[in-house]
C-alpha cells in the first residue's frame, strides 16, 4: 500500500481526482514494478476502488478538492 500511495501523491498530488487521473494512475500502477494485481487499461474504478478501500478509508489521502498526502499518511509512507 505504501508503494501505492507515493505513486499517486509524488504523481498526482494537487490534481482533481477525476476520471483522466483515475485512469492514467490505474495505467501507472499496473505498469510499476510493485505492482501485482492486475488492472485493466484506462480502469478508472479499478483506481477508485484501490484507493477508497484502504489509503483513503485510514486516512492517509484526502481526494477533496485535491489530492493530498494527510499528516498521518506522511508518517505511514515516509
Amino acid at each position: 500500500m505504501i508503494d501505492e500511495i507515493k505513486l499517486l501523491v509524488e504523481n498526482y498530488g494537487g490534481r482533481k481526482w477525476d476520471k483522466f487521473t483515475q485512469k492514467s494512475f490505474a495505467n501507472d500502477l499496473s505498469a510499476s514494478e510493485f505492482f501485482e494485481g492486475k488492472l485493466k487499461k484506462d480502469d478508472d474504478f479499478g483506481a477508485r476502488d484501490r484507493i477508497n478501500r484502504a489509503p483513503k478509508s485510514l486516512g492517509f489521502v484526502q481526494l477533496k478538492p485535491t489530492i493530498q498526502l494527510t499528516d498521518a499518511g506522511k508518517q505511514f509512507v515516509y
